[in-house]
């Protein structure tokens, strides 16, 4: 086992409550101490908040307990809707945290309808640097259910809506995150 993946919204985890937040911190903890990276959802379940606050507290008391084991967040700012807030907390973090990734899943579908939003995703992805980030997308390879959501298909729109340079683009699709290496 390389790793975890930690989904807030599907567990119900929420940061900002301390009971949950000591629990998560000790899955980090022992996540580190085993040298097992972390893909996390930071994002928690939709009835719950989730902005700058959250993402501080995820920097300030998750980050600080998984110095030594990749950390990747999930659909760049955590998953869901997309929040500039807590983008902008994560890429901020990236600069002190060497271990931390971020993955584009569905950031076109997510964020793709607005220009403002692709241009703020592409200023803080080359913040955290293209080198951190990888491609994802929550996709079947199977086109007899989802032919329209394959990867290629995916690829090909994140790469139309996303105003990397064609040499940022092919760095993004390069990458492979250390757990899988």
């Amino acid at each position: 086992m390389k790793g975890l993946k930690l989904h807030f919204g599907s567990s119900r985890v929420d940061v900002m409550n301390r009971e949950h937040l000591a629990k998560v911190k000790e899955v980090f903890r022992t996540a580190n101490e085993l040298g097992l990276s972390i893909v996390v959802h930071t994002r928690p379940h939709s009835s719950m908040p989730y902005g700058r606050e959250q993402a501080e507290v995820f920097v300030k008391e998750l980050l600080s307990v998984a110095p030594d084991v990749t950390i990747q967040i999930a659909h760049l700012w955590g998953g869901n809707a997309y929040n500039a807030d807590a983008l902008g907390v994560l890429a901020d973090a990236s600069a002190r945290h060497r271990n931390l990734w971020f993955d584009l899943t569905e950031v076109e579908i997510v964020a793709g309808h607005s220009d403002e939003a692709m241009r703020e995703i592409v200023k803080r992805i080359r913040q955290i640097g293209v080198d951190r980030v990888v491609y994802g997308s929550d996709a079947t390879t199977d086109p007899g259910t989802h032919g329209d959501l394959q990867p290629v298909v995916r690829w090909a729109r994140l790469r139309h809506r996303l105003a990397l340079t064609d040499e940022e683009m092919e760095r993004v699709a390069r990458n492979v995150a250390p757990y899988a290496k």
